[in-house]
Parts: structure tokens; C-alpha cells; sequence
């Protein structure tokens, strides 16, 4: 098994409504290289990340998932050379994760910080966030998705029960391409007992 294979799976199922986003290299490009890191918890600046055309990230770039966190990681992700970036938060990304967010954020957090989308999107410039969401990237339809099956007794952002994943892999809509997630491809490590 090679490694691409313990963050992606290629796989399609009932259609899901997408969000069109194309992001189109130049006509002249014959192949494409996607390039993967994930769960870097803010040691990104120590990485020698490969060249590349799509940079990929699949959850997991804060310890906290603090809103500074997140700033210093969009400075450094949006200043690395490759067209197009594409980020997945992990359960490690709270702020990312709205509803978690709200209820939890004392138990990772001194202070509560604003996580309106308006200071993620700007902290996130030049970089398309995929939340259960599809994108075109060169004629290749992404699917980037965030949840985890939660295997543990406390919560962190994007957890789900084991029992209530089956409706988050449905939702993966059909055609896709490349499946980008923070979890590792069902029944491959991924911890799960069925």
C-alpha cells in the first residue's frame, strides 16, 4: 500500500450538492503534481515541502487551534510556491469547527476568540478551505472533508461516533477524483472495530 493511500481514497457514492470552484493551471500543463502534508502542529516552518502545482493539507496544521495559530499558518501556507492550496482542518483545528467551537473552547482556550468566517477567510487568503466540499482543480474533482471518527472519551473539533460516519462518507458525491480527508480511508488504520 503506498502512502497517498492512508489520506486518500477514491471512491463515489450518492450524488452531493458540490460548491463549483475551478482552479485551472495553464492549458499547456499534461500532468499535475498534487503535493500532501498533514498534521504538522504548527511545525510547518520546519518542513522541506516538495515542488508541486496543488499543495494539500489534511488537517492537523494547529496543537490548539487557536485563531493565532491559524494566522501564523496562513502566512506561512500562502507564501509557499504552489498555484493552488487546498485546506482540510483537522480535530486539532477547533476554531475551524463552529459549532465544537462554541461549546468547547474552554477546554482548550484562557479566552474565547472570534471565529467569525469573515477573519478565517481572511486568514486564509489565497487558500480554498474544503469543508465537505468539492472543487475542479485541472479537470480533477477534489473532495476535501474534515471529520474523524471519535475513538476517544473527550471531544475535539470534527469528531464524530464511529456509528455516525456512515452518513458523512454518503454525502461524498459521486465522480470525485481525489478524496482528501483527516481521517485515515475506512478499515485502513483507521481504528475502526465493525
Amino acid at each position: 500500500m503506498s502512502w497517498s493511500e492512508f489520506y486518500f481514497q477514491l471512491f463515489g457514492s450518492e450524488k452531493h450538492r458540490t460548491f463549483p470552484y475551478s482552479l485551472t493551471l495553464e492549458p499547456t500543463i499534461r500532468r499535475i503534481r498534487f503535493v500532501i502534508i498533514s498534521d504538522t502542529h504548527n511545525l510547518h516552518d520546519k518542513l522541506r515541502i516538495p515542488d508541486g502545482d496543488v499543495l494539500i493539507h489534511c488537517g492537523d496544521f494547529t496543537n490548539h487551534g487557536s485563531l493565532e495559530e491559524v494566522e501564523i499558518f496562513a502566512r506561512w501556507y500562502s507564501s509557499q510556491p504552489h498555484r493552488i492550496k487546498l485546506l482540510i482542518p483537522g480535530n486539532h483545528d477547533m476554531i475551524m469547527d463552529r459549532e465544537y467551537y462554541s461549546r468547547y473552547w474552554k477546554d482548550w482556550a484562557l479566552r474565547r476568540e472570534e471565529n467569525e468566517e469573515e477573519r478565517l477567510a481572511t486568514a486564509l487568503k489565497g487558500i480554498r478551505l474544503l469543508v465537505d466540499e468539492t472543487v475542479e482543480v485541472a479537470g480533477l474533482r477534489v473532495h476535501g472533508s474534515p471529520w474523524v471518527p471519535s475513538q476517544t472519551p473527550w471531544r475535539t473539533a470534527f469528531n464524530r461516533a464511529p456509528a455516525d460516519m456512515d452518513p458523512v462518507w454518503r454525502a461524498v458525491p459521486e465522480g470525485v477524483d481525489l478524496l482528501a480527508t483527516h481521517t485515515p480511508p475506512r478499515g485502513v488504520l483507521d481504528r475502526e472495530f465493525d
